[in-house]
Order: C-alpha cells, then structure tokens, then sequence
C-alpha cells in the first residue's frame, strides 16, 4: 500500500473497507501505531468486521453440514423446502424449494423469522442470483379451508417441487415427520431447519417475501384490514377490522370460526 503518512483519514476507510481492499497484518499494524486517533479506531472497526465476518462465514459452514454430508452420501440434487402462511388469518400458504448444488455462502442467510423484511428481501435476490434452481408453491385460502392447513402446506411444498427446473433427488423438509410432503424422491424432516440448513433456510426466506408481496397485493384489493402490515396474522388491528368489515374474499373461514364464537357471546 501507500505510506499510510500519505493517506488522509478518509482514504484510509475507504481503503479498508472498500470490496477491493488488500490488507496485509504489516498494514494493519502500522495503522494502530498511527498517530491519529482517527486511524487507530479504523483499524480497530476493521478488525471487528473481520472477526464478525469470520464468525459468520462459519456459523454458515456448519448450516452447510446436512447438504455436505447428503452429497457425500451421492445425492448431488439436494432440495431444502419450508413454508409461511401456516398461522394467519387470511391470504395463502406459500412453500418455496430451493437447490444448491454446492455450498455458496450467503452472508446473513438464516431462518426468515430471525431477520428484518429488508435484510429478508436483500438475501431474497441473493438466493435466486445463487441457487441452481428455485419453486414456490401457493395454496389459497378456499384450499386451505378444503383440506385444512397441514395437507395446504403439503399441497405447497408439492408444487415448489414441480416448479423446479431440475428434479432433486432428496429432499430437507423443516419440521417433523408428519408435514412430510409425499415426493417422487426421498425426504428427511429436519426439526428447526430453517436454523440448521442453508438450503432450508433459503427456502424460508423466498416463501416468506413471496407471501409477504401477495399480501401487500391483497391490501390494494380488500382495504381496510390491513393485510400489507399484518400480513394476515392474528393482531388487535386485524381484529378490529373484521368487527367493523367482516371477513373477505380471501380470509380463511375455518380460522376465524373462534372469531365468530367470540362476536357470539359478546
């Protein structure tokens, strides 16, 4: 690099942190032996961000585990399926299945209820710039109350698979045995598998921003109840908007039968 002497303060950061940035342990230690304060605490930030990045890439390194050990058991096509939309009030259930074909680290990638819905979108695009191939199955809400919501989220994930451009040949499935969609090709459940597989958890986060974008839709089409910050789930607003309206064209009308006892004995 240059005499860091020669660098102003913010040369320095934005040598440190730009992408492109090579920084060697000789460079590092001459900018904590600066003498401005202000290259000091740059080199300490920087040092940070390396550790934090250096514990994330290997919390996602052990989210690979189960996929690396599938393709070392010689499937090479490796689904990870998960759902949203299971708990709401209204609007569908979305399942997504996402292939990788090797492991692909993606910074901040983890089970879609543990991020905010910018960082959510944000991995969405990376997701699909990455996997080998992404479905998503929906499953409205007349379905839902036909089958009832188990079979719905199976009928889902059924139709993530088919929408594949590749067909797998396993499937890691979160949750337990019993919401096991039934596959041409065999399937594992994973408990907590959107925390412990890559492949799941980017399939949490696709189904959970597909469904979340329809409910934004279905906002603009039935005003009033909220749908677009809600999303369709249980909260005092959504409540308050099926007393004054009445539910919609598109609420579950097996999941609001409490509801109706509930106006029943008021």
């Amino acid at each position: 690099m240059s005499d860091v002497q020669d660098m102003t303060v913010a040369e320095v950061r934005d040598w440190l942190f730009s992408e492109s940035g090579q920084i060697s342990a000789e460079d590092l230690a001459n900018l904590r032996l600066d003498a401005r304060i202000g290259i000091r605490q740059l080199a300490n930030r920087y040092e940070l961000a390396q550790a934090r990045e250096r514990a994330e890439l290997e919390r996602l390194a052990r989210m690979w585990l189960l996929e690396e050990k599938a393709w070392a058991s010689g499937y090479s096509l490796v689904v990870g399926i998960d759902e949203a939309g299971c708990g709401p009030l209204a609007g569908p259930v979305v399942a997504a299945a996402v292939v990788f074909e090797q492991a692909s680290p993606i910074l901040g990638l983890n089970d879609s209820k543990q991020l905010s819905q910018s960082k959510r979108e944000q991995l969405f695009d990376a997701i699909y710039s990455k996997a080998s191939a992404v479905g998503v199955g929906v499953v409205r809400n007349h379905d839902i109350d036909k089958y009832n919501i188990l079979q719905a989220a199976k009928l889902a994930m059924q139709q993530a698979v088919r929408e594949l451009a590749i067909v797998p040949e396993l499937a890691l499935v979160d949750g337990n045995s019993a919401r096991l969609p039934s596959l041409e090709f065999p399937s594992r459940a994973i408990q907590d598998g959107d925390a412990r597989s890559c492949s799941i958890a980017a399939a949490s986060v696709v189904a959970k921003v597909t469904r979340d974008r329809i409910m934004v839709e279905l906002d603009a089409q039935y005003p009033g109840y909220g749908f677009s910050q809600h999303k369709g789930y249980p909260s005092r607003e959504h409540y308050a908007a099926l007393r004054k309206l009445g539910p919609s064209p598109v609420h579950r009308q097996s999941f609001l039968r409490k509801f109706y006892e509930a106006l029943d004995d008021e």
